[in-house]
């Protein structure tokens, strides 16, 4: 084989690479944009279909195929969430009306204007066996205009919480190298990251949960310091009311081996 033709395939892993890891970091923010329901009803912000699969013509876990492998037109095998708890790499996902069994974090009733606009619950009961499987509660702030003929669209801030365990710091490079990052100032002792790729976005690192914020980053960086917890044991709130409470004096650090990516799920 000839050196440029070894090259050019190099070239095309790499692509594919990049393009496999751009899709399921960034897929997380766009799950999340107001549709026009939501946006008429801000309180009905709800997402009563969060408990889907990942990707639309995913398996079921009954119909599991094998890995999938180059040259093959056999599907990924599908992991469901309850294989991953048995290996402690996820939490058991929990619906729209149940307690949240990690700590769920919110900017209260409002911030800087924005108006608590709803909710989203998403946990995959499945994913691809080398998939990133989607765990989050996410409060919506502000409306924004649907552009004519799109189905939604994307809220001035969203804040999302993730389990440490399903998300961490660990995820995001490529080729054994980090992904452009910059550290802030911390947050009591939380670890504050903003990454520019794949996507715009804050990464808080505290205890066992990860919290991410996503819109404008200018408004991202002030309402920092106005990061509170919810309510311990409540389901995902509904109303603004439910986010009532004093934003907290800091945040403690994250828990040992969150940010590495070695904190399991379940002690």
């Amino acid at each position: 084989m000839s050196v440029s033709k070894v090259k050019l395939g190099i070239i095309g892993v790499c692509v594919i690479a990049i393009a496999l890891a751009v899709a399921a970091i960034s897929s997380d923010s766009g799950d999340s944009s107001q549709s026009k329901d939501t946006a008429q009803h801000p309180q009905a912000g709800i997402d009563e279909t969060a408990l889907s699969f990942a990707s639309a013509g995913s398996k079921t876990p009954d119909q599991e195929g094998e890995e999938q492998v180059e040259g093959s037109s056999h599907p990924p095998r599908i992991i469901t969430n309850h294989e991953r708890v048995v290996k402690h790499e996820a939490l058991p996902c929990t619906g729209t009306k149940d307690p949240v069994n990690f700590e769920v974090f919110s900017l209260g009733p409002a911030f800087a204007g924005l108006a608590f606009a709803g909710t989203s619950r998403r946990c995959d009961p499945g994913t691809p066996s080398w998939g990133w499987p989607n765990n989050y509660v996410d409060y919506l702030y502000g409306k924004c205009a649907i552009p004519e003929g799109a189905t939604g669209c994307a809220p001035p801030l969203q804040v999302q919480s993730w389990p440490a365990c399903q998300r961490s710091m660990d995820e995001y490079s490529f080729g054994g190298s980090p992904l452009p990052h910059r550290k802030l100032s911390p947050l009591g002792e939380a670890e504050v990251v903003e990454f520019t790729m794949p996507s715009n976005r804050i990464e808080v690192y505290t205890g066992a949960t990860t919290i991410v914020l996503y819109g404008d980053m200018r408004i991202a960086r002030k309402a920092l310091p106005s990061l509170r917890p919810q309510k311990p044991g409540a389901p995902p709130a509904k109303h603004a009311n439910e986010l009532r409470g004093k934003s907290v004096d800091g945040l403690p650090a994250p828990n040992k081996g969150s940010t590495e990516g070695d904190l399991p799920c379940q002690s």
